[in-house]
């Protein structure tokens, strides 16, 4: 799930209240885009993963109604917005197989759901508007028995403990469980110098094509031809 950085948070005098929508006014669609941008443009230099859509994206979202949508309103404006979506086909960044694998039963009831974002204005981050969509989220999932899954990337569990956030909130359901369910990690070599021995590898030219790999029967029979 994309979520917001951690940023000092300013206190805000208005209450917010959430609503659930399949598809927000299109007038407030420019609304929510920059409030999206302000809370995820950061991450680009924070997170490996990609947070950001494309605004295009981002209002195809919107505008999909497969995709129930929460949004945060404060004097009529939003300020914040969480997306949840049951149709685990349109997130591209995870396998519906394994969830269906880990979920049998849920998701042959439709029940196993992708908190796609969530964020809030700055200026409400010190207000209830978070929690209350982070929720919202578990309200759709509870009224189906179901599951809800999010992605945390490692910036939001140490900066501002994301994860603990919303074990906190699940525990508000009972009977509720919380767990880590994968894990991918991103690692860097440095190589600052070839080795002494050259690699056996042929550079190309535009003049010189890849080989090809040789098929197993070719190496099969070379393999035939050097016992021998």
């Amino acid at each position: 799930m994309h979520a917001e950085r951690s940023v000092k948070p300013k206190r805000s005098g208005a209450r917010a209240f959430v609503t659930i929508e399949c598809t927000p006014s299109r007038d407030k669609w420019p609304d929510l885009w920059n409030l999206y941008f302000a809370a995820f443009e950061p991450l680009q230099e924070l997170a490996l993963l990609n947070h950001l859509y494309p605004r295009a994206d981002f209002e195809t979202l919107l505008a999909d109604g497969r995709i129930s949508k929460l949004v945060a309103w404060s004097d009529g404006t939003p300020v914040g917005l969480a997306m949840i979506t049951n149709d685990l086909e349109l997130v591209p960044q995870i396998s519906p197989p394994f969830l269906r694998a880990r979920y049998p039963e849920q998701h042959s009831r439709r029940a196993v759901f992708f908190g796609i974002m969530v964020f809030v204005a700055e200026s409400h981050r010190r207000t209830t508007a978070f929690s209350r969509l982070i929720a919202g989220m578990g309200q759709i999932t509870a009224e189906a028995s179901g599951v809800v899954v999010f992605d945390v990337c490692r910036h939001n569990m140490t900066a501002i403990e994301l994860d603990r956030q919303i074990a906190a909130i699940a525990r508000w359901f009972p009977g509720s469980s919380f767990d880590q369910i994968d894990e991918q990690r991103y690692f860097a070599a440095t190589l600052p110098t070839p080795p002494k021995r050259r690699l056996p590898i042929t550079p190309l030219t535009q003049d010189r094509p890849a080989p090809a790999w040789p098929t197993r029967s070719e190496t099969r029979v070379n393999a035939t031809s050097q016992a021998g």
